[in-house]
């Protein structure tokens, strides 16, 4: 148990550099590519907001936030895993192309719990 929850830790220190790579406007990205950093299912809570998801429709928002962003920068506060799940606690800052009113803050908290499938 200890093995595998080393595992998970080790394996969400990632998920800042896929972002990186893969969240902005000028990236498309399937299921596959979401799949290389999320697991099957699991949950997203920016700006206090709770989002369950699964690879499919966490593409469908990424292709819809990519629109206007030109990149994404993440503050890990914390992390803590189990043999099961990681959390993460962020503060996540985007940088758009153009500001978007009602859209998310530039800079917020955000938390994902990455669950096994």
């Amino acid at each position: 148990m200890r093995a595998q929850r080393q595992r998970n830790l080790e394996r969400s220190q990632v998920v800042p550099d896929w972002n990186q790579r893969h969240r902005n406007r000028h990236t498309t990205r399937s299921c596959e590519q979401v799949a290389e950093c999320f697991a099957g299912k699991f949950m997203a809570e920016p700006n206090g907001r709770h989002h369950a998801s699964d690879l499919e429709n966490h593409r469908e928002l990424l292709e819809g936030m990519r629109q206007d962003m030109e990149g994404i920068r993440h503050d890990i506060r914390h992390t803590t895993a189990d043999a099961d799940s990681v959390v993460l606690s962020m503060e996540v800052c985007i940088t758009k192309a153009e500001a978007v009113p009602g859209t998310l803050p530039p800079c917020c908290p955000c938390a994902v719990t990455s669950m096994k499938s």
